[in-house]
C-alpha cells in the first residue's frame, strides 16, 4: 500500500513544498503510527484508542467502503455522536482516497436528507444507536455501513491515493436558502493543519479539547492539526454535558491546549470563581468570532503565567486565514483583538468595491489567496464561480472572496471587522439568513418572514436573531409553536431567539423586504409578551426556580417556555444537568416541550412508569 508516505518529520518541523506535493492524510498517520504506536491518539468518557487501534480501525473502515464502493469514488457520509469510531471513519475514508460527508445526529432529518441527496454518496456508516436513522436517510443506491460490525483486520492493499483526492465536503449555511457543501482536498487539509499546528506548538504529550462535531469545520483541526501531529484528542460533549462541568474536565484531563469558539470559552470563564486558575493549559486557541480585550482579561485571570492565548480566524473554505498569539504581558488592544498575520503560502488581501487593492487601514471585502484554499461547492458551479477566481499574483493559487469585512494595519496586522450581506456568525457557526428564512416559509402558518441579526449592547455577546413573521392564522401567532416547528427544519443555532408577528413586512420602493425598517422596530420582549400563570404545585415551583436562575428572569410561570425566554443550545446543556440533579430525568428532546408545566408533565410520566 503506498499513500503518500515519507520519511516522518519531527514533531513541529515545518512542512515543505514537496511535502505538500506527496503527503496524504493516511501517509502522514502511518508515520505517527510508526513514531508513537502505543501513545494515546483520542479519548471520550472512559474508553480510548491509541494510535495503533485507531490506524487498525482506519484500515477495517476503509476496507468496508472499498467492499461496497468498488471504483466508485463518491462520497461516505457518516452519522455517528461517539468522537472515537467517526475519526476511525474519517481517516478510514482518507486511506481509500474517498471523501466523507460529516452528518451531525443533532440536526433535523429535513436538513440531513437534503445532504445525503445532494451529496448522492455510494455508502452512509452509522453507529449502531443510528442505524435506524440512517435507512431511513439513504437514498436508493447508497450502502448502509453498520460500524459496529466493521472488524479489524489485514488491511487491504489500495491503489496510490492523490494528494488532489477530495478530503470531505462540509455543508455550510447557504444564502440560498439550502446547505452548500464546501470540497477540501487531502493537500490543502495538511497545509492547513501544520499552519495551525506551528503557532500552538502541538506535538508529542500535548493532551487537546476535541468539543466540535465533525460537521463543523474546526473538527478539522482537531483531527488533522491536532492528533495528526501527536497531541491526544480529548472528546468533550458541551451540548449534552453543559458548560458547568467543564473546568473540572480540564483539570482532570490534563488539557494543554484548549480549542473553542469564543462563546465556549466566556461561558467557562464565567464560571470560574476569582482566583481559580486553569494551571495546566499552555494554549488558549480561539476562532468563529470577534475576540476583545475582554477576553484576554479573563484569560490572563484564570491561567498560569505561561499559557498563550490565540485568536484564529478562519472559514470552511480556509481554515487558517491568521493567528495572533497574545501572552500575560500582552497590552490593551483597545476594543477588538487583531486576528494577526497569515500562514507562509497564504496571502490576505482587501478589496474596494470595484475590486481593486484597498490601502493599508482601509476597510474592504476580505480575500484569500493561496494555492490551498478550497476547490469550490459541491456540484455547484454558479456558486463556486461567484466565490473562487483564479490568483493573477500566481499560477497554482487561487482566490477566494470571503464576503467578511477587514483591513490591514500599518504593521500587516489583519483586523476582521464582521461579515457583509445577510450572514452572520453565531456561536462559531456561519449562519446566512436565507437559509433560515427559507425553513420559515416552510412552517405551517407562516404566509411571508424575515430574519434580522441584532447586535447586543455588550459587543461579546452572541447575535441574537429575531425573525419576524407575517402568520396566516390568529392561532398561528405563537412564538414557542413557531419555534418548534422551525425545529424541524434548521439545525439548533440557526433557530431565532425572538419571534414577532406583524400584519405585513414593510417593503422597499422596489418591492424587496425593507430589513432597515425591520431593524429598527423595536426588539420582542418575551417578558412583556407573555401571559403568566403561577406554577401550579411543588414540582413546577421547583422547575420554575432552576428557569430563574438559569435565565437570571423571574418570576417565571408555568407556561414560559426556556427558549422563549433567552435559553439556548448551550445553556439548554445546564437545564438538562440540574433536572438530572434535582429528579433524575433527562428530557428527550427539549426543543419539542419546554415549558415549565411540559417539562413537569414529562418527568411525572417517567416517575408513572417506573
Amino acid at each position: 500500500m503506498n499513500e503518500g508516505v515519507r520519511t516522518p518529520r519531527a514533531a513541529n518541523s515545518p512542512c515543505t513544498q514537496a511535502d505538500l506535493d506527496s503527503e496524504t492524510i493516511g501517509g502522514r498517520l502511518a508515520a505517527i503510527v510508526r513514531r508513537i504506536p502505543d501513545a494515546v491518539a483520542i479519548t471520550e468518557r472512559d474508553a480510548g484508542a491509541t494510535f495503533a487501534q485507531l490506524d487498525a480501525s482506519a484500515s477495517a473502515f476503509a476496507r468496508a467502503i472499498e467492499t461496497v464502493a468498488g471504483s466508485s469514488s463518491r462520497l461516505v457520509c457518516l452519522l455517528f455522536e461517539s468522537k472515537i469510531p467517526a475519526v476511525g471513519a474519517v481517516l478510514g475514508a482518507a486511506r481509500c482516497g474517498r471523501a466523507y460527508v460529516p452528518l451531525d445526529a443533532g440536526d433535523p432529518d429535513e436538513r440531513l436528507r437534503f445532504i445525503v441527496e445532494d451529496s448522492e454518496p455510494v455508502a452512509l456508516i452509522a453507529e449502531g444507536a443510528l442505524l435506524a436513522r440512517a435507512r431511513a436517510l439513504a437514498p436508493d443506491g447508497c450502502a448502509i455501513i453498520d460500524a459496529s460490525r466493521v472488524e479489524s483486520g489485514e488491511g487491504p492493499r489500495f491503489a496510490d491515493v492523490s494528494p488532489d483526492a477530495l478530503a470531505y465536503v462540509l455543508y455550510t449555511s447557504g444564502s440560498t436558502g439550502r446547505p452548500k457543501g464546501v470540497m477540501q482536498t487531502q493537500r490543502n487539509v495538511l497545509f492547513f493543519a501544520d499552519a495551525f499546528a506551528k503557532t500552538l506548538r502541538l506535538g508529542d504529550g500535548d493532551r487537546m479539547t476535541f468539543l466540535f462535531s465533525l460537521s463543523f469545520g474546526a473538527s478539522t483541526m482537531s483531527i488533522f492539526g491536532g492528533m495528526l501531529h501527536g497531541a491526544t484528542m480529548c472528546a468533550y460533549d458541551v451540548r449534552r454535558d453543559g458548560i458547568a462541568g467543564l473546568a473540572d474536565w480540564l483539570d482532570r484531563e490534563r488539557i494543554s491546549v484548549f480549542h473553542a469558539v469564543p462563546t465556549v470559552f466566556r461561558e467557562l470563564m464565567a464560571g470560574l470563581p476569582a482566583g481559580r486558575r486553569l494551571a495546566q493549559l499552555r494554549a488558549i486557541d480561539l476562532g468563529g468570532e470577534a475576540l476583545f480585550d475582554g477576553d484576554i482579561e479573563r484569560f490572563k485571570a484564570h491561567t498560569a503565567e505561561h499559557c498563550i492565548f490565540v485568536n484564529h480566524l478562519a472559514a470552511t473554505e480556509a481554515h487558517v486565514i491568521a493567528q495572533q498569539v497574545f501572552d500575560h504581558r500582552s497590552p490593551p488592544t483597545g476594543g477588538i483583538l487583531p486576528a494577526g498575520r497569515s500562514p507562509e503560502g497564504l496571502r490576505v488581501l482587501i478589496r474596494r468595491d470595484d475590486r481593486s487593492e484597498a490601502n493599508r487601514n482601509e476597510v474592504g471585502e476580505l480575500v484569500i489567496a493561496s494555492p490551498y484554499v478550497s476547490t469550490g461547492y459541491w456540484r455547484r458551479p454558479e456558486l463556486t464561480a461567484a466565490a473562487f477566481a483564479p490568483d493573477p499574483a500566481l499560477p497554482r493559487s487561487r482566490c477566494y472572496a470571503t464576503g467578511d469585512l477587514g483591513r490591514i494595519d500599518g504593521d500587516g496586522l489583519l483586523h476582521f471587522l464582521g461579515r457583509r450581506g445577510s450572514r452572520v456568525k453565531i456561536r462559531g457557526h456561519t449562519v446566512d439568513l436565507a437559509e433560515v428564512e427559507a425553513g420559515l416559509a416552510a412552517c405551517a402558518g407562516v404566509k411571508k418572514a424575515a430574519v434580522v441579526a441584532a447586535e447586543a449592547d455588550d459587543p461579546a455577546a452572541p447575535v441574537r436573531l429575531i425573525a419576524y413573521i407575517a402568520a396566516a392564522s390568529e392561532a398561528d401567532r405563537r412564538a414557542a409553536l413557531m419555534r418548534r416547528r422551525l425545529a424541524r427544519h434548521v439545525p439548533s443555532y440557526m433557530l431565532p431567539s425572538a419571534y414577532a408577528f406583524v400584519d405585513a413586512l414593510p417593503l422597499t420602493a422596489g418591492g424587496k423586504i425593507d430589513r432597515k425598517a425591520l431593524a429598527a422596530l423595536p426588539a420582542p420582549d418575551p417578558i412583556q409578551a407573555r401571559e403568566f400563570e403561577a406554577p401550579r404545585d411543588v414540582l413546577e415551583r421547583a422547575i420554575a426556580r432552576i428557569f430563574e436562575k438559569l435565565l437570571k428572569a423571574a418570576p417565571i410561570g408555568r407556561d414560559d417556555d426556556f427558549f422563549m425566554l433567552g435559553g439556548d443550545s448551550l445553556s439548554v446543556a445546564e437545564l438538562q444537568e440540574r433536572l438530572r440533579d434535582a429528579f433524575g430525568a433527562d428530557l428527550a428532546n427539549p426543543a419539542e416541550g419546554a415549558t415549565v408545566a411540559q417539562i413537569a408533565e414529562e418527568i411525572r410520566r417517567r416517575r408513572a412508569a417506573g
